[in-house]
């Protein structure tokens, strides 16, 4: 009975042995997080974010892809973008910069989060009279 147990379990440390693991699946590089909001009370327009990398990392250049429409999902192709990174827990300073218009409602910039953390990302948008914020968290790695 005993030589039974040990070639049971011979059998099953060799048989776990010959298994080979797949290797873990790398993220591409088009893989963004994109977070979205629902309209911030009183504002007149929905906005949509995305970053890459993703997630963003600290000291690294990160492109921010902002999708911008109307309260009726047309696309905002006219408007003046801005955006301040936020530490909250933090003052890590001013962090502003303006979004370019890239088409159909998308705009683009480039930045910098300089440190680690939890970070506010604040978008404001104007465009024919009417303007609009939105506040998206993001979580940026070392």
């Amino acid at each position: 009975m005993r030589s039974q147990v040990i070639l049971l379990l011979a059998a099953l440390s060799l048989a776990g042995c010959s298994r080979e693991k797949a290797a873990p699946a790398k993220p591409s590089s088009s893989d963004k997080v994109i977070l979205s909001t629902t309209v911030a009370r009183n504002s007149a327009f929905n906005m949509a974010i995305a970053f890459d990398p993703s997630p963003p990392r600290m000291s690294s250049k990160t492109r921010f892809r902002l999708t911008l429409t109307d309260l009726s999902s047309a696309p905002v192709g006219d408007a003046k973008v801005g955006v301040a990174l936020v530490m909250p827990l933090m003052d890590m300073g001013k962090n502003e910069f303006s979004m370019q218009p890239a088409g159909q409602g998308v705009y683009e910039g480039t930045a910098q989060f300089t440190m680690s953390g939890e970070w506010e990302v604040m978008v404001s948008a104007a465009a024919g009279g009417k303007s609009g914020k939105t506040t998206f968290n993001v979580r940026v790695e070392d």
